[in-house]
């Protein structure tokens, strides 16, 4: 039977956005963060207001609402105030009810601007990072530092001479011969925004006004600790981080990946006095590098130039999803306090952590990496120790595939192809047997993917070691579940999938070929 549309809207409305929005969603997480950490901010929003005269928007509401701008990528204030009237999610978010009247966006802006002159965005972020310490998914000792181009809003047509030259001007956009012209931060300026500078970044491209965003970023988890925003020179990159990293906290030797770039002898000298170890990359093109041996020589080294590179992730997603690859906003001070919250909401953005237990050759390795680095952000976590202590049923195995990589070990095979790959940024190498690593694991896991040790108690310890770590609404993987596939003593995920992966613990398990997926419903105890 055909239904009919019915054209008559209700009268009377009984519930509340909390019903709309999924248990699982995303930004659920999110909202608890931020709301805990503007919390802890209101004394500083009391001293910001006066106590008599009428209500304002309140701050923590506008902050959230950039929270949203930036997540969800919405290129004005019009629009954000245009989506709130009608998006039942963001009305959630910020706490709003289905029949709260939403401000006008020039009172946002008008809002807004009151907090661009303090440093709350600062404080903020600061907020952000103690939360992730006391869930100890800080590093406090090794840092990664680096810097980036945001174009300026204004054109090459505003830049002017300092000193007011003539200026023919017919219209409101009229054509500028630049040719035969030099044009230097020295002797011009722009009108539209004078705090950017003429810059270019190569040889062969074209000079653009620019500012220069800084990112001090910490190397567990890849998280953002500290931002700046210079005028665009040659020597902001360097200054700006020295200044970073004079306010790490703590009294401990730290040590600061770099790239080529930052390799020059007052730079070095400069982390040295900080009590900083410089693992900076060497520039040997032509000149002397200020990083020997001493340096290189350490495991350390190798392993800070492999993680910094993770802080191009964040440049991207800063400039892709946080819309700053061009700057909506004018002045040095205003840029710094959106780069600044947008760093914070980097932070608080879903970092997917997929750990896969049982590396091997590394194929399913290259494909959770790969597509995860399409979406700019994640990690995959490689646990194995190489040496098949955690499965000696596949010796004669691994024995027989080594054979052809003329005596190098599968570690060395296996890193060989993440470099092959470019993905150094994205996989972690946790060398190691299953216990061991787990034993010392705190983060939560999105997906886990178990194809370790296949013996019944192998299987049984890896799954009771790790299921705990999964998050509700997590997925968990398990390799060679088929009744058909498996060999003698070699059935240990078989028996997992069909014993453990059952109500109320696991929901939407099916298997597909000869692996079986299954939500986490709820939280596993470890035993």
């Amino acid at each position: 039977m055909r239904g009919l549309e019915d054209r008559s809207d209700a009268l009377f409305i009984y519930v509340s956005p909390e019903s709309f929005v999924p248990g699982d969603h995303p930004l659920r997480p999110i909202r608890l963060m931020a709301d805990k950490a503007l919390t802890s901010l209101s004394k500083e929003f009391d001293q910001m207001y006066s106590h008599t005269g009428r209500p304002s928007v309140p701050p923590e509401m506008l902050l959230k609402s950039l929270l949203l701008q930036i997540l969800y990528s919405i290129r004005s204030n019009r629009l954000l105030v245009e989506q709130l009237g009608y998006n039942i999610l963001y009305r959630w978010f910020l706490g709003l009810s289905l029949e709260d009247k939403v401000w006008d966006h020039s009172t946002f802006s008008q809002n807004q601007e009151r907090l661009i002159g303090t440093d709350i965005a600062v404080l903020f972020l600061q907020r952000v990072i103690e939360q992730a310490k006391d869930a100890h998914l800080l590093s406090k000792e090794h840092f990664s530092i680096d810097g980036t181009l945001i174009e300026a809003w204004a054109s090459t047509k505003s830049f002017r001479p300092r000193d007011g030259g003539p200026q023919n001007s017919v219209g409101r956009n009229d054509s500028v011969d630049f040719h035969g012209k030099t044009l230097k931060n020295d002797t011009h300026v722009s009108v539209t925004d004078p705090d950017a500078r003429l810059y270019r970044k190569g040889k062969g491209k074209e000079s653009k006004l620019y500012y220069m965003g800084h990112v001090l970023m910490e190397n567990r988890h890849g998280l953002v600790v500290d931002t700046r925003v210079t005028k665009a020179t040659g020597t902001s990159e360097r200054k700006a981080a020295a200044d970073m990293i004079q306010n790490i906290p703590g009294l401990k030797r730290v040590t600061i990946g770099a790239d080529k770039g930052y390799d020059t002898e007052g730079f070095v000298a400069t982390l040295r006095s900080l009590n900083a170890t410089p693992h900076v990359a060497q520039n040997d093109t032509n000149r002397r590098s200020a990083i020997d041996s001493r340096t290189t020589r350490h495991r350390g080294y190798e392993v800070s130039q492999r993680v910094r590179k993770r802080i191009e992730e964040t440049f991207g997603w800063i400039k892709t999803i946080g819309t700053l690859r061009k700057t909506r906003y004018r002045g040095e001070e205003k840029v710094s306090w959106y780069f600044t919250m947008t760093a914070a909401a980097y932070n608080l953005a879903p970092d997917p952590t997929i750990v896969e237990v049982g590396v091997f050759m590394g194929r399913s390795t290259f494909l959770m990496a790969g597509a995860r680095r399409l979406q700019g952000s994640g990690q995959v976590h490689c646990v194995d120790p190489f040496d098949c202590s955690g499965d000696p049923a596949s010796v004669p195995h691994y024995v027989g595939v080594l054979r052809k990589f003329r005596g190098q070990t599968l570690e060395q095979v296996f890193r060989s192809q993440i470099k092959h790959f470019k993905l150094e940024g994205t996989v972690t190498v946790c060398k190691g047997t299953s216990r061991q690593i787990a034993a010392g694991w705190r983060k939560p896991i999105d997906l886990l993917l178990l194809d370790a040790d296949h013996s019944p108690d192998g299987a049984r310890e890896a799954f009771e070691n790790w299921m705990p770590f999964v998050k509700q609404g997590g997925i968990v993987v398990l390799d060679n579940t088929d009744e058909r596939v498996y060999e003698p003593l070699h059935d240990g995920n078989y028996r997992i999938a069909r014993e453990r992966l059952k109500p109320p613990h696991f929901e939407n398990v099916h298997r597909v070929g000869n692996t079986t997926f299954a939500t986490a419903a709820s939280p596993l105890d470890r035993p």
